[in-house]
């Protein structure tokens, strides 16, 4: 059944092997049945298992015939069809030996089926129930942070645990729900929660009473919109949309709301997550509001969106709609959408949709049109009010309101217009994969409000401008597979603002002077870049105050003399250099920090892998 805990058990597994590098790759599917396209998922695996980019489920097949020999971890989560194992693990016998792969379903009979006739070492494991001493510790970890219930609410504790049938995530979430709710006064509410969990033995039910119990009708209007259309989004995409809609005047507390309630959740990359029985349960209310009502809000199923337009029966109480893949018919009449004036946000991934956009809502905030066919958007077209605009896999774009703007795998973009510096109000730009991408203009510089730049897999770009110096709001910049780039900006270090730097697989061969005033940098990575640094002879780090770690291809520096670390206070470890230098230098910062986890300063020296191969060092310098 469902909450019963497989993907938490299987997450369990996972995380301990990957901790004891019992293999040497892994990939965690999660969430199969609930991603439409499998490209997507075959695109993680590749990426997990080889590092490498796929572009079409076509060469899935080449790709896969590369894990050979390579013993891996893969797992498959929540299927309930085999086809979408096969999609994923189409030849099991090109996986080396001892590799593992754990499938988690529902459905007995699909996992039965996948394990039938291969010839491979199998097993079964039923999940089963929490035993009650289990449940009530979970229920009490959630409620009261403790694994023993606070004085006076033992015994409420322990029905109210009982009454959610030993599931974790009813547990989870009417734990949490109570959590807030220990004053004496409380305890009616205790007692209700308790009659109403046993009066509704549907799950979905009894999970309604944390909804129910949110204290704002704001909370509860975000919560049916992330479980109609933002489950999987980018935590920073949706507090743009949020931010930007009339209806929300503090998106950040119901958001954390939400959170403290254990309603959503967030990934290790900060995207949404929500339990698929949630999801369920949030759909259903709008559902059941609908039938009340006698008007539709959120159409998150594509059929029954376009049976709405086709009988022309959408309203101004439609918030959000998705037509996404739809065939040619009423959706791809632009005259259809005219209705629904008070439209927030819609879906209109691969549709061709042509007619007179002029009389479409002015209230879009977010316009998600995955290949859009057109050469631009129709001029007619009202965008302003727009806070996201996603055009993966298209041509084109531009509106001046924008906080976001996504333009991932645009493969025939050469060039971006100068006029994209008057985005003055964008803090996202995301051009991975951008294949042909060559350079970016100069009014990039312009973007003064920008925060993130992903130019990952832009594999034409030659060059960035000097006015990237300009961004002093960049935090996180991604470079990742930009194979032609070949040097940075002279400007580069006044990026003051810069925690994240990623240029792994590029064609670096020297960095600015200036490199070492990013003071704010807590990530670099320059896995197989720092490598083409052959000749660099001085790697002056100093006052990077917030670096974590060193990239382990700083080892490989051979003609590294002298390494500069002081100020970096926050270094955590070192990494091993193969070549002597003559030159180290450090602080007292970091060896107090190394002595948390060393007897004595001297074992850090005689164990240090950084100090293996230096019986030539000539110059060591201990600040102060």
């Amino acid at each position: 059944m469902g909450g019963i805990g497989k993907t938490t058990l299987v997450r369990e597994v996972y995380n301990h092997f990957a901790m004891e590098k019992r293999f040497e790759e892994q990939s965690f599917l999660k969430d199969v049945r609930s991603i439409p396209d499998p490209l997507d998922l075959q695109k993680q695996l590749v990426y997990d298992l080889l590092q490498e980019d796929l572009q079409s489920s076509e060469k899935f097949s080449y790709w896969f015939d590369r894990f050979m020999g390579r013993k891996v971890l893969i797992v498959v989560d929540d299927i309930d069809h085999r086809s979408q194992f096969n999609v994923l693990i189409p030849d099991i016998d090109k996986l080396a030996r001892g590799s593992r792969i754990l499938v988690t379903s529902r459905d007995q009979n699909v996992l039965s089926n996948i394990m039938r006739g291969d010839g491979h070492l199998t097993a079964m494991h039923e999940v089963e129930l929490m035993s009650p001493h289990d449940s009530y510790q979970l229920f009490n970890w959630h409620a009261f942070y403790n694994e023993k219930a606070s004085d006076g609410f033992q015994d409420l504790a322990r029905k109210v645990a009982d009454a959610c049938c030993r599931l974790p995530l009813a547990l989870e979430v009417i734990g949490a729900f109570l959590f807030d709710k220990k004053r004496p006064e409380d305890r009616d509410c205790w007692h209700q929660a308790t009659e109403t969990l046993r009066a509704n033995g549907d799950i979905l039910n009894q999970l309604k009473i944390s909804y129910d119990g949110l204290s704002s009708d704001e909370a509860r209007l975000m919560f049916k919109d992330i479980a109609c259309f933002l489950i999987g989004k980018d935590e920073q995409m949706a507090m743009q949309i949020f931010e930007s809609c009339n209806s929300y005047k503090g998106p950040q507390v119901s958001f954390h709301a939400l959170m403290d309630k254990s309603l959503v959740t967030l990934d290790s990359d900060r995207r949404i997550r929500m339990h698929d029985l949630l999801r369920d349960m949030g759909r259903n209310v709008v559902t059941k509001q609908s039938q009340i009502e006698g008007q539709r809000s959120h159409l998150w199923d594509p059929a029954i969106a376009e049976r709405v337009l086709r009988k022309n029966q959408g309203t101004d109480a439609v918030r959000g709609l998705s037509v996404a893949g739809a065939k040619d018919g009423a959706a791809w009449k632009a005259e259809t959408y005219t209705r629904m004036s008070e439209l927030h946000f819609l879906i209109l991934d691969h549709c061709q949709v042509k007619g007179d956009f002029s009389t479409w809502s002015e209230e879009l905030r977010w316009l998600q049109w995955w290949s859009l066919p057109l050469s631009e958007l129709p001029p007619t077209l009202s965008l302003l009010n727009l806070s996201v605009l996603d055009l993966t896999g298209s041509k084109t774009f531009l509106c001046k309101e924008l906080r976001m703007l996504i333009l991932k795998d645009c493969t025939a973009l050469e060039e971006l217009p100068q006029t994209i510096g008057k985005l003055s109000r964008l803090k996202n730009l995301d051009l991975q994969g951008c294949s042909t991408l060559k350079a970016l203009p100069d009014s990039v510089g312009e973007l003064v409000e920008l925060m993130q730049l992903n130019l990952s897999n832009c594999r034409s770009l030659e060059r960035l401008p000097d006015t990237i110096g300009f961004l002093s709001k960049l935090k996180k910049l991604w470079l990742t597979n930009c194979t032609k780039l070949k040097f940075l900006p002279t400007e580069f270090g006044k990026l003051q603002r810069l925690d994240e730097f990623w240029a792994d697989a590029t064609s670096l061969s020297r960095l600015p002077h200036s490199f070492s005033q990013l003071s704010n940098l807590e990530d670099l990575h320059l896995h197989n870049a720092l490598t083409r640094l052959s000749r660099l002879k001085n790697l002056d780090l100093q006052g990077c105050s917030t670096l974590k770690a060193l990239p382990n291809s700083v080892g490989e520096l051979v003609e590294l003399t002298q390494l500069n670390l002081s100020n970096c206070t926050t270094l955590e470890r070192l990494v091993s250099l193969h070549v002597p230098i003559a030159s180290f230098h450090l602080t007292d910062s970091f060896l107090e920090h190394l002595m948390k986890y060393s007897f004595c300063l001297y074992s850090f020296f005689k164990f240090s892998p950084i100090f293996e191969n230096q019986k030539a060092i000539s110059n060591l310098s201990l600040f102060p």
